[in-house]
């Protein structure tokens, strides 16, 4: 379960999402999967980097403007990017999340399309809301 403070952030400030996701752990069916330790903000309309860059809106990107706390999965060069859409419906602002630290300490997960590889993260994960999905965050998790 995310703190409120957490919910807050997320809502309000991308930049500050993708610091707060730092040290997070995300778990896949209830099983860690690895610690955060690296992300990437990207900030809408103004980002000429987003997906939503100048305001465009596309069949590939709609799941960036649902509301803070929806997953973005979207596929580049062949590999899965995991996002974590951001700010209030519409806005279409997301964190990548780039990299994990495996319990067990391999590098298997050191970059966005090896994580989601190493994960099984496929285009069934895009839309879906932290609630309900079978991936989760978990904020101030027990150290490995």
């Amino acid at each position: 379960m995310l703190s409120k403070e957490f919910k807050h952030i997320m809502q309000t400030d991308t930049v500050a999402t993708a610091k707060s996701l730092l040290g997070m752990q995300l778990c896949l069916d209830g099983q860690v999967l690895g610690r955060i330790v690296e992300t990437e903000a990207y900030l809408g309309a103004k980002d000429s980097a987003c997906h939503s860059a100048h305001g465009k809106r596309t069949p590939k990107n709609e799941s960036m403007y649902l509301s803070a706390g929806h997953w973005y999965v979207y596929q580049i060069y062949g590999h899965q990017m995991l996002n974590l859409v951001t700010r209030a419906e519409n806005v279409a602002e997301a964190v990548l999340i780039r990299a994990l630290e495996l319990p067990d300490g391999t590098l298997i997960a050191n970059g966005p399309g090896k994580l989601t590889k190493f994960a099984g993260i496929t285009k069934e994960f895009d839309g879906q809301g932290l609630t309900t999905s079978r991936l989760q965050l978990v904020e101030n998790a027990v150290p490995f």
